[in-house]
C-alpha cells in the first residue's frame, strides 16, 4: 500500500476508521484492498475510493497478489476487480 501515491485503509479491529493516506507514489491509478474477504465494509470502502477518486480497486484475497513490470499489471492467485464503472456492491 506505501507504494502508492495515495492509499485507502478500510475500518477494522485495528483502524477505526475509512481514511487516506500519502505514500511513496511508486504506483498510480488504482487501489487495492488488502486482506480481501468480500466484507460488507471492504466492499463499501472500496465502492467509496471508486466514488472519489474515479479508480479500479483490487481486492487481494490472501492467496493472491499483483506485481507491476514495467507497467504492466499482473494478477496471480484469487483478486476481485471492482471497477469504476462499476456501481454494484
Amino acid at each position: 500500500m506505501m507504494q502508492f501515491d495515495e492509499y485507502h485503509i478500510t475500518p477494522d479491529e485495528d483502524y477505526p476508521s475509512f481514511v487516506y493516506e500519502k505514500g511513496l507514489g511508486c504506483l498510480k491509478g488504482f487501489g487495492i484492498e488488502p486482506h480481501y474477504q468480500a466484507s460488507r465494509i471492504q466492499k463499501e470502502s472500496m465502492q467509496l475510493v471508486i466514488k472519489e477518486k474515479q479508480k479500479d480497486v483490487y481486492g487481494i484475497y490472501e492467496k493472491g497478489g499483483i506485481i507491476i513490470d514495467q507497467g504492466n499489471m499482473i494478477m496471480f492467485g484469487k483478486v476481485d476487480i471492482m471497477e469504476a464503472e462499476d456501481t454494484k456492491l
